[in-house]
């Protein structure tokens, strides 16, 4: 089984409703299979094989009106951090092990060194690849492979 643990529109899907996976996220309005909190999973330990977990990047005013923000959410800095230091924690807890945490991660608001730092250190990095790069607001997004070793 596959988790994506934040599901939102589901962009990076081919097939938005596989049938392997199941889709959370804190939004009901983005009709998640499962509505929870990356922090608090509702999940058994070691029932997944896979999970992605495509977070936050960048911190968006409570006020903004963009369209970043109305798609994806509104987080403080602050939030987004905790997001990925306490969501790998349970991503590795739900994980079987050998199993397979794929992160992407865009470096426009915080760099990929910092990123990874917060993730849990049972979860090792195994590989990742630079898959784009923008200019207008300097920024690289990643795709990184983990795997929980224990």
């Amino acid at each position: 089984m596959i988790l994506d643990a934040t599901a939102g529109p589901r962009g990076i899907w081919f097939n938005k409703n596989h049938p392997s996976a199941v889709f959370i996220d804190v939004r009901k309005e983005v009709r998640p299979t499962v509505v929870a909190d990356d922090k608090a999973l509702p999940f058994r330990s070691g029932v997944f094989n896979c999970v992605v977990f495509d977070p936050p990047h960048d911190s968006h005013n409570p006020s903004s009106k963009s369209l970043m923000g109305k798609r994806y959410g509104k987080f403080t800095a602050q939030q987004i951090r905790d997001l990925i230091s306490l969501g790998s924690r349970e991503f590795h807890r739900v994980l079987r092990v050998g199993g397979f945490l794929l992160f992407k991660w865009n470096d426009r608001q915080f760099k990929l060194k910092e990123v990874l730092g917060l993730l849990d250190p049972r979860l090792d990095p195994l590989f990742g690849q630079r898959t784009a790069s923008r200019m207008k607001h300097r920024s690289d997004t990643y795709w990184i492979c983990l795997r929980r070793t224990a």
